[in-house]
This record gives structure tokens, C-alpha cells and sequence, in this order.
């Protein structure tokens, strides 16, 4: 297992829009800003992933919409290790948040930093043969 999904990373919250804009240093919408806000929502994910908080990534998805969180789910988060949040739930063998991220279209072949591993490599490196079906079943019918 990755050493970084190990790490005690203290559970996190959604980013509301004043954290977002307080990460970003100020009230300039720049591209920085909206890329910090974008990290730092892809590091709330993970978070939540990692508690296997499956109802707040559900509103996290409605506050977001399918197409942010789409590619939040996705989104490489090199302060956590290079982790991606897709991957992380097949590490941890997380089936209702696997599930959650497959229907909204998240990129199954997607790769995290860390060896380039898509969330079959990691579902399958940890024995989780229920997470790797899942992945290759219904990634073929959305």
C-alpha cells in the first residue's frame, strides 16, 4: 500500500467558497485561484474517501455538480502523495464510493502519481477482487 494512503491526514470537509477564496490568497479569480480551489477540493475527496464518507461525497457532488466532481475524483493531489481519489477508494476497497464515481463517468483508467496505477491496479494489488469487478463490470455500461 502506498505509504501516503497511510498517513494520518486529519479527516476534511468540502471546500465552502470562502476557504476556497481564503486559500487563494485573495479576491483575484485568477487561474492559481481556481486551480488551489480545485486541489484543495480533490484533497477534500480524498479525505472523505478515506473515512469512507460516502453521504457527504453525495453532497459534495450536488454542490459541485457531476462534471467538477468528475474530475475531482480524478485529480492527482500531489501534497497527499499523489493520490487521486478513485484510486484511493479501490486501494481502501471502497464499493458504494467506487460505485458513486463510475456513475458519474469518472475516467476508470484514470492514474494517480504514484506509480501511474489506474483504481484496478490499486483494487487488485490490495485482494479486492468484489472492487476490481465492479470496476471493469460497470465501467462497460456507463
Amino acid at each position: 500500500m502506498d505509504p501516503a494512503a497511510e498517513g494520518d491526514c486529519p479527516s476534511q470537509q468540502l471546500v465552502t467558497d470562502d476557504t476556497a477564496a481564503a486559500a487563494g490568497g485573495g479576491d483575484d479569480e485568477s487561474d492559481d485561484t481556481e486551480e488551489t480551489q480545485m486541489l484543495d477540493a480533490a484533497a477534500d475527496f480524498i479525505g472523505l474517501v478515506r473515512d469512507n464518507d460516502v453521504d457527504t461525497l453525495r453532497q459534495g457532488v450536488e454542490r459541485f455538480g457531476a462534471e467538477t466532481a468528475r474530475v475531482l475524483c480524478c485529480t492527482v493531489e500531489t501534497r497527499l502523495g499523489g493520490l487521486t481519489a478513485f484510486t484511493l477508494a479501490a486501494e481502501l476497497g471502497h464499493e458504494d464510493i467506487i460505485a458513486l464515481f463510475i456513475e458519474l463517468g469518472a475516467d476508470v483508467n484514470s492514474r494517480n502519481a504514484t506509480g501511474g496505477w489506474t483504481p484496478l491496479h490499486c483494487a487488485v494489488s490490495q485482494g479486492f477482487m468484489n472492487v476490481s469487478r465492479i470496476v471493469i463490470v460497470r465501467s462497460r455500461f456507463t
